[in-house]
């Protein structure tokens, strides 16, 4: 291997490493709260076609970015309170300790209905011990077929290096000369 070979896998890892954290600041700054503006920001449900301007002028679509909800998790809190719930309705289930199949149906119930139903009253039940927390929002970008070449003419007259691994704020925002403007739209899935 040739030393310029070592130098730009060196130099690959540096911009990986750059564009990966300016990649979760821009996520975390689509979705937060604390945006002032609001038609800068995205909530679960929005989805908008990202679109730049090619040689001619013309708008075209580079990909799209959606925001889904996120993950739900479920995790046993308190296991002894846990175990108790579980001797009161189900104690067949029960081994030296819960087994761990029947806690993970237990969990996928909680996850999808937020508790488990009664089978006298047909009522959804919380399980003690166990707690529902809602993840962060997700971000997914999906490239179009064509935005790499598209991109690359669009930033083939900028620092576009420079400009990816920055963080997002207003003094290095894209020119508006070569965008398009987005507009946020609740998409139904």
């Amino acid at each position: 291997m040739q030393h310029e070979d070592l130098v730009l896998l060196v130099a690959a890892a540096l911009v990986k490493r750059e564009v990966s954290q300016a990649d979760g600041e821009r996520r975390k700054a689509l979705v937060s709260d604390l945006v002032e503006d609001l038609t800068n920001s995205m909530v679960p449900g929005d989805r908008t076609t990202v679109r730049v301007r090619d040689a001619n002028g013309t708008p075209v679509a580079i990909g799209t970015v959606r925001v889904d909800d996120g993950p739900v998790t479920v995790t046993v809190t308190n296991p002894r309170a846990y175990l108790d719930w579980v001797k009161a309705t189900a104690e067949s289930e029960i081994e030296e300790t819960v087994r761990e199949a029947y806690t993970k149906r237990v969990a996928e119930m909680v996850k999808r209905h937020g508790g488990v139903m009664d089978p006298d009253t047909g009522e959804i039940a919380e399980v003690p011990g166990m707690t529902r927390t809602q993840g962060q929002p997700k971000v997914v970008v999906t490239p179009a077929s064509g935005a790499k070449e598209a991109i690359t003419g669009w930033y083939s007259h900028q620092n576009w290096l420079s400009r990816l691994t920055k963080a997002p704020t207003r003094e290095n925002d894209l020119e508006h000369g070569n965008t398009v403007p987005v507009q946020s739209s609740s998409a139904e899935r």
